[in-house]
């Protein structure tokens, strides 16, 4: 399910989306404070289109999603199974240490 907020610039070579939309926290100032519930949109597969080039997630509230603790294994399983590459170190080490 590709979502149309999923980015794609030729001249930016980046994979950028959004995993899940909405919030729950309905701030005033935001532009989604009339929704009520958070809801996946992609896959982190619909989201890499473009090979070894670094993967923006733009999420209003990831950690906020009901099931984020299974959205966030899926992430780390598709870096370990497609070999993406961390490259910060302290974002390294605690990726490393990351049990889901």
């Amino acid at each position: 399910m590709i979502h149309e907020d999923n980015v794609k610039l030729d001249w930016y070579p980046r994979n950028i989306g959004f995993l899940t939309r909405h919030c729950i926290r309905r701030c005033a100032f935001c532009v989604n404070r009339d929704r009520t519930e958070i809801k996946q949109v992609n896959t982190i597969e619909d989201i890499y289109q473009i090979p070894n080039a670094k993967i923006e997630l733009l999420d209003d509230n990831l950690f906020a999603y009901p099931d984020a603790a299974r959205l966030l294994k899926t992430i780390g399983d598709f870096y370990r199974k497609n070999k993406v590459k961390i490259k910060k170190k302290h974002l390294k080490k605690k990726y490393n240490r990351c049990k889901i």
